[in-house]
């Protein structure tokens, strides 16, 4: 199995393309920005794009859902409750703008990306002989998801590496997230965590991070 790391800017979201080699199935989690990157290692991989994930409907998250759309075309599934969210993503730009004072350079896709998909929480995903398992994690919008495939984590803005995603933008909630990380917690120690940002970590680091926080 491999899994290549592809961080887009402005906000050095990390998204994760997992090419299955006995089948060459891929699966691209999080689509943040146009990467022709992403198209050439799949040509380099003779693999072939099944589906594309979508951990939570924040912008920063999707905008490169247009472009591959036409490059490399594949069905996209995203959170079912984190549709208002992308259907109003340009009003929830301004307000993120507003909120955190730190993008009023930045000029995306006006198009809102389609979803093909939105997926409630019965659903699991296969890539070759591989399941990837979805767990739902609301916190950081009220969709938020992570996907588990055999021993790592891909934990989008849940879960970071000694952090977790912030409550305070539309459809956040501190409550729920904390009872998110404390499902995430449970996982084996020897789980990668994989985060939409940032440095990866595992479960077993997560868990004496928050232990040593609470002595």
């Amino acid at each position: 199995m491999i899994i290549k790391t592809f961080i887009n800017p402005p906000f050095g979201n990390n998204n994760y393309l997992i090419i299955d080699e006995p089948s060459h199935d891929a699966v691209l989690i999080d689509c943040s920005a146009p990467s022709p990157d992403i198209i050439e290692f799949l040509k380099e991989n003779k693999a072939n794009l099944k589906y594309i994930l979508i951990t939570h409907g924040h912008f920063d998250h999707i905008m490169g859902l247009n472009y591959f759309r036409d490059k490399c075309p594949a069905p996209v599934f995203a959170p079912a409750k984190d549709k208002d969210i992308i259907n109003h993503m340009l009003d929830y730009i301004e307000n993120t703008k507003n909120t955190l004072n730190s993008i009023p350079n930045y000029t995306p896709d006006t198009k809102i990306p389609v979803i093909d998909n939105y997926f409630d929480n019965d659903i699991s995903f296969k890539i070759g002989n591989n399941e990837i398992k979805l767990i739902p994690t609301p916190g950081h919008t009220s969709g938020s998801v992570c996907f588990l495939l055999n021993d790592t984590l891909f934990s989008g803005d849940t879960m970071f590496y000694h952090s977790y995603g912030r409550t305070d933008l539309p459809s956040g909630n501190e409550t729920e997230i904390f009872k998110s990380l404390d499902l995430l917690l449970s996982l084996p120690k020897e789980t990668v965590v994989l985060p939409g940002h940032g440095n990866e970590t595992t479960i077993n680091e997560e868990l004496n991070f928050y232990g040593a926080k609470n002595e």
